[in-house]
């Protein structure tokens, strides 16, 4: 059925160019908060349904954009934890409850984020890609993107200490492309972490709220 609200399409419009600039170098700027944006206007189940196709559809443009842009080390890692963890994922979706699974990545986010904005992790050398590593970040990335829509923290908990070039993290649209060209290198990292943490508290706060509820 056609919606007709113009309050529906007053938010889904900005919610999609948002999600296109979050999958650029912006990483998880609002890609994280499009399902529970278009919530306010239309049943939770049918916004994860209606964005799926469209993030699908704007990382058709992102691969292009970025084509041949991606670390090598880091790829058949990442790819086998996230198998893993999608394959978890489905095991336990009717188990474990999201809201759950929301306060656990929200609490992983915000943690990491801080830690890197204020404490030691400021001063520590450059991490180097570890299959170990990589496997558990993705997996779980796997895990809680299939079960709670929040995939982003961990992958970012385990790239950013890298700190690869940051066109190796996008994958996005022509907007975010020209924004994240713009950025000086130290202040992409500020925003990541600040978005992270942004992210991460509003993990938490869907999470505990579902949980009183």
């Amino acid at each position: 059925m056609l919606i007709t609200d113009p309050l529906f399409y007053a938010i889904a419009i900005p919610v999609v160019l948002l999600s296109g600039i979050s999958k650029t170098g912006i990483p998880g700027l609002f890609g994280g908060m499009a399902v529970p944006m278009l919530s306010l206007v239309i049943p939770p189940l049918q916004a994860a349904a209606l964005m799926l196709p469209i993030l699908c559809f704007i990382d058709l443009f992102g691969l292009r954009a970025f084509r041949g842009v991606y670390d090598r080390r880091n790829m058949p890692m990442l790819l086998a934890g996230l198998a893993i963890g999608i394959a978890a994922g489905m095991l336990v979706f009717t188990l474990v409850p999201r809201d759950f699974m929301r306060v656990v990545i929200g609490t992983i986010a915000v943690a990491f984020a801080l830690n890197n904005i204020f404490g030691w992790a400021r001063n520590r050398p450059r991490a180097a890609a570890s299959w170990p590593r990589g496997v558990f970040w993705s997996s779980l990335s796997g895990l809680t993107s299939f079960v709670a829509h929040a995939g982003s923290p961990p992958i970012m908990a385990y790239l950013l200490p890298q700190r690869l070039d940051r066109r190796v993290y996008a994958i996005g649209v022509k907007l975010g492309v020209i924004i994240q060209g713009k950025l000086d290198e130290k202040v992409f990292y500020q925003i990541s972490y600040w978005v992270l943490f942004a992210l991460g508290v509003k993990l938490l706060y869907d999470g505990i709220g579902g949980i009183l509820r």
